[in-house]
C-alpha cells in the first residue's frame, strides 16, 4: 500500500488528481480535508498498477524510460574448412 496526497484548489486540483488516477492506481482509501481559504486536501491509500510502478522505479533509479540499445557489430565471417 502506498500513501498520496494532493493540496490545492480550482480546477487545477481536479485535473491534477484525474490524471493521477487514469495512470492506474488501484484506490483503497479516500479522505479530504478543507481549510477555511478553501484550500482543499485530498489524501488516498492505494496500490499502483504494473505500469505505474515501472515509471517510478525507472525514476527513482535515475534510468531513462527506454534503455539505449547498442548496435550490434558485423557479423565476423569465418572460412569453414572441409574435413576429409
Amino acid at each position: 500500500m502506498r500513501f498520496r496526497h494532493f493540496t490545492g484548489h480550482g480546477p487545477e486540483l481536479d485535473e491534477e488528481i484525474s490524471g493521477w488516477i487514469q495512470d492506474g492506481a488501484d484506490i483503497h482509501f479516500m479522505s479530504h480535508s478543507q481549510l477555511a481559504d478553501g484550500t482543499l486536501t485530498v489524501c488516498f491509500i492505494y496500490q499502483e498498477g504494473f505500469a505505474a510502478q515501472e515509471r517510478r522505479l525507472t525514476s527513482e533509479h535515475g534510468l531513462s524510460e527506454t534503455p539505449p540499445v547498442k548496435p550490434l557489430p558485423d557479423p565476423v565471417h569465418v572460412e569453414s574448412e572441409g574435413v576429409g
